[in-house]
């Protein structure tokens, strides 16, 4: 039977009687069409607006594609003992009434065709959850670690997998908690997969290679019939808590004073999710709070490829504009890696302490003549609790001073 079409109804009367023959009986009718129960999402009437964005955009209201999930701020657990291992966002945050007041049934916000003798799909016959959504499964997104991961879900639809290749087992990257839609979260896991998907971009730079989550909502009757919703999907970002600014450090070539050392904790400078940062304030009375640095867990600022008591020079990504033209100088596009310029200049990395965060140091060298002004260009990687990002740092060598005079190597 199809929607639309003619039906066509024959019924056969069996004769009992020998050398009767049977007889049929064909009826026909007009076109038939065909209702199936089905829902319509009001997003309209359905949302706060001001939770919500277009795809990839940073401006609030500026769209209803996606919701942006991140960590309490150190204010929030401060005042609701919180922490930045909590990595959860509540669906009913972002829809109107919350799931409590005003419109407090999700089914509401839905308008529903039903057309059944008892009303089988009517709103308080529907079991309703957020799932992920099926077409999450096979995309892919990056890491910053450069690698790509393909996406996968577990058999419930509940938890969001990565994988690094088809056969891998993977590991889960998001799960949906709660027990129905009023009550669903979705929390952000820390596995070495996730961490690396979260890290890729900044809050204020998203792409399209920056992982987003679809989230579906699934609609059951009491016979455990889907009810099929048109529009029922919508995504989530996960927006990376941290992010490492270079600090654009300046030493003196061969102060007469002093010995010319870079706290490594000084190369780079950070701000969160807010772009804020406070490393001074205490929030709440838990030791944790003291400062943004302990509250998100940055644990080292260690240069990429240098150990303890080497020049940084071994590491051939140290770029510098030592020796280039004033104009080619300007373009870091350009720039040498240090070790090809001279083996006179150069930093060595001085570990002082093993502390937390501790005064470990670049001292600079130079032991040949005066210089004027140069930069070096250090790539350094930050570990804090949600993982590892990369930056690079510049270090703006100034004129030897004095100009000609003697020079403390």
């Amino acid at each position: 039977m199809k929607d639309g079409k003619p039906v066509q109804i024959a019924v056969r009367y069996i004769s009992n009687v020998t050398g009767k023959p049977d007889v049929y009986v064909v009826m026909n009718t007009g076109k038939v069409t065909i209702t199936k129960p089905s829902a319509i999402v009001n997003w309209t009437d359905a949302i706060i607006s001001n939770y919500w964005y277009a795809t990839n955009a940073t401006a609030g209201k500026s769209g209803a594609d996606e919701i942006h999930a991140n960590v309490p701020s150190p204010e929030d657990a401060g005042s609701r003992v919180l922490t930045v291992a909590i990595f959860t966002d509540m669906f009913s945050n972002v829809f109107d009434g919350n799931f409590v007041s005003g419109k407090s049934s999700f089914s509401q916000m839905m308008t529903i065709k039903d057309q059944t003798a008892n009303k089988d799909y009517a709103a308080n016959k529907l079991k309703v959850n957020f799932i992920f959504d099926k077409s999450n499964a096979g995309r892919t997104f990056k890491g910053i670690s450069g690698q790509t991961y393909i996406m996968a879900l577990s058999s419930d639809a509940k938890e969001l997998v990565a994988k690094k290749t088809p056969l891998d087992e993977g590991q889960v990257v998001a799960k949906i908690t709660g027990t129905n839609y009023k009550n669903e979260a979705a929390t952000y896991q820390n596995t070495e997969y996730a961490k690396d998907l979260l890290n890729y971009t900044a809050h204020n730079a998203l792409n399209n290679d920056f992982l987003v989550a679809t989230i579906g909502i699934k609609a059951v009757n009491e016979c455990h019939k889907n009810l099929p919703i048109e529009g029922e999907t919508f995504n989530v970002r996960f927006l990376r808590p941290l992010n490492v600014i270079d600090n654009n450090a300046e030493i003196e070539d061969a102060n007469i004073v002093k010995v010319q050392e870079i706290k490594i904790v000084d190369l780079v400078k950070f701000n969160d999710w807010r772009d804020a940062w406070d490393n001074e304030a205490t929030y709440g009375p838990y030791a944790f709070n003291k400062g943004y640095t302990k509250y998100y867990g940055i644990k080292s600022i260690k240069i990429d490829g240098v150990t303890k008591g080497n020049r940084i020079s071994t590491n051939s990504n140290v770029k510098t504009n030592l020796g280039l033209s004033n104009e080619d100088a300007k373009d870091p596009s350009k720039w040498v890696s240090l070790k090809s310029v001279s083996d006179q200049v150069d930093f060595y990395y001085i570990e002082k302490s093993s502390s937390y965060l501790s005064n470990n140091v670049l001292r600079y060298t130079n032991l040949s003549s005066t210089l004027s002004d140069f930069d070096v260009v250090v790539p350094v990687t930050v570990e804090y609790y949600w993982g590892k990002l990369h930056a690079y740092a510049t270090i703006h060598v100034k004129s030897t001073a004095g100009g000609n005079a003697a020079k403390r190597h």
